[in-house]
């Protein structure tokens, strides 16, 4: 028998309507079936090694398709970096954000001229760490009275 290209065609379709028709059907029992597996499993309180064995838990499990989170790129882990200006130095513009272990020396030479941290801390500046682990800067605004709470 020798068909036609167009008939080709039709059969081809309704092919493929019937297979989508069987995996639909084949899912609605699955999902039927699963829930009458659990509702028996849980009227007999039935364990998983009760039902299989180790190596079948364990087979099933590396077939099981892997969780996946979301692709993550290196920035994604890195907490933005924000350079805060504690110290301001009004006639230069000069800042210190209070990191490292001096004070630099526009701020050491104003200090040695009289004036105090606090003229320069910038406005709204807290600190709210532990006392032991606080940086010099803050021991030396605490010993000129300002508490940065």
């Amino acid at each position: 028998m020798a068909y036609t290209f167009e008939e080709i065609k039709k059969l081809e379709q309704k092919a493929a309507e019937a297979a989508q028709k069987l995996e639909e059907a084949r899912n609605e029992f699955k999902s039927v079936s699963v829930v009458k597996v659990k509702e028996e499993i849980k009227l007999f309180g039935l364990s998983p090694l009760e039902l299989f064995t180790r190596q079948e838990i364990e087979s099933a499990l590396e077939r099981a398709p892997k969780k996946q989170s979301p692709e993550k790129t290196k920035d994604d882990d890195a907490k933005p970096r924000v350079n805060v200006v504690i110290f301001r130095d009004p006639a230069s513009g000069t800042e210190w954000n209070g990191k490292g272990p001096m004070i630099p020396k526009w701020l050491v030479a104003l200090k040695q001229e009289g004036k105090l941290y606090k003229d320069f801390l910038v406005e709204g500046t807290k600190w709210n760490g532990k006392p032991e682990k606080a940086p010099h800067w803050v021991k030396a605004l605490q010993e000129e009275g300002v508490s940065l709470s």
